[in-house]
């Protein structure tokens, strides 16, 4: 996989500062909410098939607001927060295991309700716990959609990495996140992930109201966490969705990440133009197309 020195800068740049515009958050009835000292999920009632949404990293729930007000009525819709990310109390999450502990919870959550294999919808850092879930519990989870999310996030520094090679900088990059200000660069990341300037804005808040422990041992778990090996176990159908930057200038982005998901055996790639990392705040309208054409509501 090719990686130009803009796109190696960008993601090192957006590491070390962590510690179309999307609608009004939706209020909807018959709302269930089921919580653990990790995640709560935000749960609709109602007709059609159900979808679990994960946010990425330092990005709470409401990052899928938009989509949540479009499917209502058609889908059943499950939004995933993480505790720490854009609000709430990490500390459980901080002190670590914060990835296995969110897949358990979802898990224990997708049991608790009796939900007949849900898909999946995972942005970034979501996407790639959706990916996990996928190899890790294959008789739960119907089906899978991975927004801008690699299965070995250490590729972004380094084409060649492995877990041990970059465990050392990962743990370095964990220290100095955890021990920076809240918000530190907030807004200079922000105007790298996504493109309009409302979209802009709620990204630095989000990224201002996170807890730094916890965006860290994020960080660092998704840097030691390489499913390359095991993509061939996912049985579940798996769409990537691959945003195309205006700075693109003709890189073959797409064909980049198809190259790392070449051993999943039901794979769709859509790409989007006109977009950043946070696809469903640059693009809306094209998400939510791709939502349902995922969840089968457009047949």
């Amino acid at each position: 996989m090719i990686f130009t020195r803009r796109s190696l800068c960008c993601a090192l740049t957006a590491a070390l500062a962590l510690s179309h515009v999307a609608r009004a958050a939706p209020q909807l009835d018959g709302m269930d909410t089921f919580e653990t000292d990790r995640i709560t999920i935000d749960s609709t009632s109602g007709p059609g098939p159900d979808v679990i949404l994960l946010p990425g990293l330092a990005t709470p729930g409401e990052v899928w607001d938009g989509v949540v007000a479009d499917l209502d009525g058609r889908a059943r819709t499950h939004v995933v927060n993480v505790k720490g990310f854009g609000h709430g109390d990490g500390a459980a999450n901080a002190a670590g295991d914060l990835m296995a502990g969110v897949l358990s919870d979802i898990a224990v959550f997708t049991r608790d309700r009796g939900l007949d294999r849900p898909a999946l919808v995972g942005h970034s850092l979501g996407g790639t716990l959706a990916l996990q879930a996928g190899i890790e519990t294959p008789d739960l989870y119907g089906r899978l959609m991975v927004v801008d999310a690699l299965p070995f996030v250490a590729l972004l520094f380094d084409p060649g990495a492995t877990k041990d090679s970059v465990e050392e900088q990962a743990a370095s990059m964990r220290d100095r996140m955890a021990e920076a200000p809240a918000g530190a660069n907030a807004e200079a990341t922000a105007e790298r992930y996504a493109i309009g300037e409302d979209a802009q804005k709620r990204v630095a808040e989000w990224i201002a109201a996170s807890d730094p422990q916890t965006v860290a041992q994020a960080f660092y778990e998704d840097m030691q966490t390489d499913l390359r090996p095991a993509l061939s176990d996912i049985v579940a159908p798996v769409h990537l969705i691959v945003p195309v930057p205006p700075e693109a200038e003709g890189r073959d982005f797409p064909a980049q990440y198809e190259s790392l998901y070449g051993d999943v055996s039901n794979f769709t790639l859509h790409p989007v133009e006109e977009a950043r990392h946070f696809v469903m705040l640059d693009q809306p309208d094209r998400m939510t197309a791709l939502i349902e054409d995922f969840l089968k509501l457009s047949d």
